[in-house]
C-alpha cells in the first residue's frame, strides 16, 4: 500500500481538506504510480477502485463541460464507495464491516443516480460504460452484507 499524504498535500493547503477535486488528483495520481487497490486480490476492492478510478475521468469530462455541481456531487458518492470498502477491509467488528458495506451501498444508489441523471439529460455528456459497472457491484456488495449478516447470525453477533 502507499502513503496518499504525500500527493494531497500538494494540492491543498489543509491535508485534511474536504475538497472532491483534491481526491481525484490523488487518486489518479496513485493510479500512475500503479496503485494496489487496483490489482488487489480482493475483488470488491479492485472493483470499487476502478470505479473510482472511472468516476474521476468522468467527472473531469463533466467538469470540462462546465458541470460543476454534478461532476462534485458525483465524485463524492461514487469515491465514497471505494473508500468505504477499503476501510471496512480494517473493521474493528463484523458489525462494523457490516455498517461499511452498507454505507458503501448507500453511496453506490447515488453514484447511479447522478449516472442515470446524465444519461437522461440532453445537455449532460453519456456515461456510457461506466453505468455497467454498477450492477456488478451492487450484485457483490449485496452477497457480502448478506452472507455476513447470515454469519453473524449463526454466531450470535447480532
Amino acid at each position: 500500500m502507499y502513503n496518499l499524504t504525500k500527493y494531497h498535500t500538494s494540492f491543498s493547503e489543509n491535508p485534511h481538506s474536504d475538497s472532491a477535486c483534491d481526491t481525484s488528483s490523488v487518486i489518479l495520481m496513485a493510479m500512475e504510480e500503479g496503485g494496489s487497490y487496483a490489482k488487489s486480490d480482493n475483488a470488491l476492492v479492485r472493483m470499487s477502485y476502478e470505479f473510482a478510478l472511472k468516476a474521476v475521468r468522468f467527472s473531469e469530462l463533466l467538469e470540462s463541460n462546465k458541470k460543476f455541481v454534478i461532476s462534485h456531487q458525483f465524485l463524492k458518492s461514487a469515491t465514497s464507495v471505494a473508500a468505504n470498502v477499503i476501510e471496512s477491509q480494517h473493521s474493528e467488528s463484523r458489525a462494523d464491516f457490516i455498517h461499511k458495506l452498507k454505507i458503501a451501498s448507500k453511496e453506490l444508489q447515488e453514484a447511479e443516480f447522478w449516472l442515470n441523471l446524465c444519461k437522461d439529460s440532453p445537455s449532460y455528456p453519456n456515461p456510457g460504460t461506466i453505468m455497467s459497472d454498477t450492477l456488478p457491484l451492487k450484485k457483490l456488495l449485496s452477497s457480502i452484507i448478506s452472507t455476513a449478516k447470515k454469519n453473524a447470525q449463526r454466531s450470535n453477533e447480532f
